[in-house]
C-alpha cells in the first residue's frame, strides 16, 4: 500500500509539471527528494522543475549532489532515465520546456496491445497477481498451441503494469521458424531499452546477464517473455532486484521449480467458449445445433474460437451452419480456421517445430491409429524399436500440448482433439507411399499381437482363434504384462482402436490381418455384447475374404459372424448363415471347422421350432467332434445343442445329463462355462430339483459378474425369478424380472426378453391373475410373429394352448 501511495504521488507530481505548475511544486519536491533520494522519479521531477524555472546551473548541481549521495550511501549510479535527463539539461535541450513528463517518455513501455476480450481466465489472473506480489515473482503460463496463454499473460501484464513504474519489457523467445532466440540477443535488446548505448553492451551471455541484473537491482521492472522454449533461455534473463517481476509463457511445462510458479492454461469450458463467441460476434448464436458442432471442433481453444468469432462478425455470407459443416470435415477444418494473421495451423506447426526428430516422426504417423483416444503403446507400433524410446517421444508431444491425458488408471490414455487430428492427417499425407505402408504394417501387426495375447487371457472360453498363432509384432513388455493381469480391462479401453484397425487393414488390402483381428476380438465382444457395430464389420471382413484364398480364415470368420448375429436370439438368417459356414468349413478341409459348423447348423435348426430335426443335427455334430480327440474341446458346443433339443422334446433328465457333460469339459470362470450352467439350471428347474437349480444359478451369476457380462447376468436373474416363483417368493421374482427387463429393454433383439415375458406370465398365474398371464403371452406371441422367430412362436402357442392353471416354462 505504501508503494502504491508513492507511485500515485509521483504520477500526480508529474501531471502537475505537465500543467506548468513548477513554481508551486518546487519547495515540496525539494523536501521530498532530500528525504527520499533513491526515488529517482521524484529527483527527475525536481531537476525538471528547476530547469523550467530558469535555474539550469542549480539543476546540474543538484544532479551531481544526488549522484554522489547515491554512490556514497548505496553504491549506486543514477538510473538511465535520470542520466538521460542530465544529458538533456547539459545540452540545454529546449524540448524539456514542453509540457510533458520525462518519467513517461524515458521509461520503456513494450507490452503488446491487450486483448479486447478475455473470458474464463479470472482465477488464473488472480493467481498471477498473487504470485507477482510474493517472494518469488516469476509466473510461468504453459499450454498447447492456441490455448490462450499469451493473451492471458498480456492481460495480466497490463493489470499489474502500474506497479512497475520503471518500465515493462517484452521479448518473444521463439523465432518464426520455430528455433529458440539466443538469450544473449534478448539481453542486448533489453539493455538498450534501459538506455545503455550499444558500445557499452558486452559480447558474452554471462557478462550481459550480470550487467542486466546490476542495472535492474533498484528498478521496479516487469518482464513479459513469450514462447519460451527451454529453461536455459530464462535463467540469464531473470532480474534479481526485489521490485522486479517476470511473466513468461511456454508451449510445454518447463522445469523451473526453483525460480518460477507454473500454471497450465487449460482449454475453455463450453460455457466460456460460447460466451467468447457471442461477445466476438456481437450477438448470440441462435442456431444451437451448429453452435454445438463449432464448440466441439474448436475444442475450447481460444485461438480457434477467435477465428470463428471474428469471421462470423465481419462476414455477411458465412453462417454458423457453414462453419459447422466445414469444421466437421477433416479436410476443410484447418483451412477455415484462418482469419487475417491468425491461423490455427501455423500455431500447431510452431509447436511441432520445437520437437525433436523422433517426436516429429511419431506425430507424422499418429493419424494411422484412426481414433482420437489411444494408449502410449501405439507409439511403439508406429515407430518400432524400443518401447521406452517411443513412449518418451510421445511424452514430448504431450508436453507440447498436442495431446492430453484423459485417464491414468487402469492404463494411461491420451487424446488429440479434432484440430490436431486434421493437422496430423496433413502430415501423414507428406510421407512417401512406402513409408506409410511400412508404418501401417508395423502398427497393425503390433495391434494384432497385443489383441491375440489379450484374447488368449480373456475369460470368454471361446476357442475359435486358439489355433491361430500369436503373430510377430513390436514387443511392448509393459503392456503385455498389463494384459496378462487384466485382459478385459485392456480390451474395454482398446476395442474401438482394434475395431478401427480392422477397417484400416481392409483399406490397405491387408485382408489376412483384418480377419485375424476380427477373430481375435470376437471373444471380448461376445462377453460385452457389442453386436451392432461388430456384425457390420464382420460382414465387411467376410466380403473381403471371399475374394481371397484364405479359406481357413473365411471359415473362422463365418463361424464368428454366425455367433454374433445369433447372440441375441435365433435370427431369421440363421439357417442361411449356418449353411454358408458349413460350406466354408468343408472348403478349407479342417475337421475342427467342420465340427464347429455342424453344431451351428444344429443351433440354427432349433430356431425353426422343429425339436426332432434339431436333435438329429446336434447328434451329428457331436459324433463329428467326438470322432477326433483333437476336437474334444468343441464337444461342449454340440452337447449344449443336445441339451436344448432335449428340453424342447420334454426329456429334461437327458438335458441335465448333456449339460453336465458339457460343463465338465470347460474351464472354470469362463463365459462358456456360465452359459452352460444357466440352461443346466433351467433343466433342473423343470425337473423340480430346485436346490440344484439354485446352486447352478449362483455359480453362473458369480462368473458373469466377475467378467462384467451384463447380458449373461440378466439371463441368469430371469431364471432365478422362475426359481423364486416355484418357492412362492413373488416379490423377489418381481424384482429379478424387472432388473433383467431393464437390461433387455436397452438392447434390441435379445432372446432374454422372451424368457422374461414367459416368467412374467408365470408370476401372474401364480398370483391368481390368469387374464394378465394370457395378455402377456399374446403380446409375446405377436412380437415373435413380427420378428419371424419360429421357435418362440411355437413356445408361446404351446403355453397359450395349455391349461391356464398349469403354467409352462418356455425354455428360451
Amino acid at each position: 500500500m505504501e508503494e502504491q501511495r508513492w507511485s500515485t504521488l509521483e504520477e500526480a507530481l508529474a501531471t502537475e509539471l505537465a500543467l506548468g505548475n513548477e513554481a508551486r511544486l518546487l519547495d515540496e519536491l525539494t523536501d521530498l527528494v532530500e528525504q527520499h533520494p533513491t526515488r529517482e522519479k521524484l529527483a527527475a521531477n525536481w531537476l525538471l522543475a528547476l530547469y523550467r524555472l530558469g535555474r539550469r546551473a542549480d539543476a546540474l548541481d543538484s544532479y551531481h549532489y544526488l549522484s554522489r549521495r547515491l554512490q556514497d550511501e548505496h553504491g549506486l549510479d543514477p538510473a538511465p532515465p535520470l542520466r538521460r535527463l542530465h544529458l538533456a539539461i547539459l545540452r540545454d535541450d529546449h524540448r524539456l520546456l514542453q509540457a510533458t513528463s520525462p518519467t513517461t517518455s524515458d521509461v520503456p513501455r513494450e507490452l503488446p496491445v491487450d486483448v479486447s476480450l478475455l473470458v474464463g481466465r479470472d482465477d488464473l489472473l488472480t493467481q498471477g497477481q498473487s504470485v507477482l506480489r510474493g517472494k518469488r515473482p516469476v509466473f510461468a503460463l504453459w499450454g498447447g498451441a492456441g490455448g490462450g496463454k499469451s493473451a492471458a499473460a498480456t492481460r495480466l501484464a497490463h493489470q499489474v503494469a502500474r506497479s512497475y513504474p520503471d518500465g515493462q519489457l517484452f521479448a518473444r523467445l521463439q523465432n518464426v521458424d520455430g528455433t529458440p532466440v539466443d538469450p544473449a540477443v534478448v539481453l542486448g535488446r533489453m539493455l538498450r531499452s534501459l538506455g545503455l548505448a550499444a558500445d557499452r553492451i558486452p559480447d558474452t551471455l554471462d557478462a550481459r546477464s550480470d550487467l542486466f541484473r546490476e542495472r535492474t537491482t533498484d528498478l521496479a521492472l516487469l518482464l513479459l517473455l513469450d514462447d519460451v522454449l527451454e529453461p536455459d533461455q530464462i535463467r540469464p534473463l531473470v532480474p534479481t532486484g526485489p521490485r522486479c517481476a517476470v511473466i513468461l509463457t511456454s508451449r510445454k511445462s518447463l522445469p523451473l521449480d526453483q525460480i518460477a510458479v507454473a500454471q497450465e492454461v487449460t482449454r475453455l469450458e463450453n460455457g466460456d467458449g460460447r460466451d467468447l463467441l457471442d461477445r466476438l460476434i456481437g450477438r448470440q448464436v441462435t442456431d444451437h445445433e451448429s453452435l454445438a458442432v463449432i464448440l466441439e471442433h474448436c475444442a475450447g481453444l481460444p485461438l480457434a474460437l477467435r477465428v470463428v468469432g471474428s469471421r462470423l462478425a465481419l462476414s455477411g455470407s458465412e453462417t454458423a451452419a457453414d462453419f459447422a459443416a466445414a469444421l466437421s470435415d477433416d479436410g476443410q477444418r484447418l483451412d477455415w480456421l484462418v482469419a487475417g494473421d491468425r491461423a490455427v495451423r501455423i500455431s500447431i506447426e510452431l509447436s511441432l517445430s520445437t520437437a525433436d526428430e523422433t517426436a516429429r516422426a511419431l506425430f507424422d504417423r499418429i493419424a494411422l491409429v484412426g481414433v482420437d483416444e489411444f494408449s502410449p503403446w501405439v507409439a511403439t507400433g508406429l515407430l518400432g524399436g524400443d518401447e521406452q524410446a517411443a513412449t518418451e517421444a510421445l511424452d514430448r508431444l504431450l508436453d507440447l500440448g498436442l495431446f492430453e491425458v484423459v485417464a491414468w488408471k487402469p492404463f494411461r490414455r491420451l487424446r488429440m482433439h479434432s484440430i490436431v487430428r486434421s493437422y496430423a492427417v496433413e502430415r501423414l499425407g507428406r510421407l512417401s507411399v512406402d513409408d506409410r505402408r511400412q508404418s501401417t504394417d508395423r502398427f497393425l501387426r503390433t495391434t494384432l499381437r497385443l489383441t491375440s495375447l489379450a484374447d488368449a487371457a480373456a475369460p470368454s472360453g471361446a476357442t475359435v482363434a486358439a489355433q491361430l498363432p500369436v503373430p510377430d509384432g513390436e514387443r511392448v513388455p509393459a503392456v503385455e504384462r498389463a494384459i496378462e493381469s487384466d485382459p478385459m480391462g485392456w480390451f474395454d479401453l482398446e476395442w474401438p482402436l482394434i475395431h478401427t484397425a480392422v477397417t484400416v487393414a481392409i483399406g490397405q488390402a491387408r485382408v489376412e490381418l483384418a480377419a485375424r483381428l476380427a477373430v481375435r476380438l470376437n471373444g471380448y465382444l461376445t462377453i460385452r455384447d457389442h453386436r451392432e457395430p461388430w456384425i457390420a464389420k464382420l460382414r465387411e471382413v467376410r466380403d473381403a475374404l471371399a475374394r481371397s484364398e484364405h479359406l481357413e480364415l473365411l471359415a473362422r470368420v463365418d463361424h464368428v459372424l454366425f455367433g454374433a448375429v445369433n447372440q441375441g436370439g435365433w435370427a431369421a438368417e440363421a439357417e442361411e448363415l449356418a449353411a454358408r459356414g458349413l460350406a466354408s468349413a468343408r472348403a478349407c478341409g479342417l475337421p475342427e471347422m467342420v465340427g464347429r459348423a455342424l453344431y451351428q447348423v444344429a443351433y440354427a435348426a432349433k430356431g425353426s421350432g422343429d425339436a426332432q430335426r434339431t436333435m438329429a443335427a446336434a447328434q451329428a455334430a457331436y459324433e463329428q467332434i467326438m470322432g477326433d480327440p483333437a476336437l474334444i474341446g468343441l464337444a461342449r458346443n454340440a452337447l449344449a445343442i443336445v441339451g436344448m433339443a432335449a428340453v424342447d422334446l420334454g426329456d429334461y433328465a437327458a438335458a441335465v445329463r448333456a449339460y453336465e457333460q458339457a460343463a465338465a469339459l470347460l474351464q472354470e470362470g469362463t463365459q462358456a462355462l456360465a452359459s452352460t450352467l444357466r440352461p443346466w439350471a433351467q433343466a433342473a428347474l423343470l425337473l423340480g430339483d430346485l436346490d440344484k437349480a439354485e446352486e447352478l444359478l449362483g455359480w453362473a451369476y458369480s462368473i458373469y459378474v466377475a467378467i462384467k457380462d451384463e447380458l449373461g447376468a440378466a439371463h441368469t436373474e430371469v431364471i432365478s425369478a422362475g426359481l423364486a416363483i416355484r418357492r412362492s417368493r413373488y416379490a423377489e421374482a418381481r424384482l429379478l424380472i424387472d432388473r433383467a427387463r431393464d437390461v433387455f429393454d436397452r438392447r434390441e433383439g435379445v432372446a432374454g426378453l422372451y424368457l422374461a415375458l414367459t416368467y412374467e406370465a408365470e408370476l401372474a398365474m401364480a398370483q391368481g391373475e390368469p387374464g394378465v398371464a394370457r395378455r402377456i403371452r399374446l403380446e409375446a406371441l405377436a412380437k415373435a410373429e413380427d420378428e419371424g422367430n419360429k421357435y418362440q412362436v411355437a413356445a408361446f402357442r404351446k403355453a397359450l394352448d395349455s391349461d391356464p392353471r398349469d403354467p409352462v416354462i418356455a425354455p428360451g
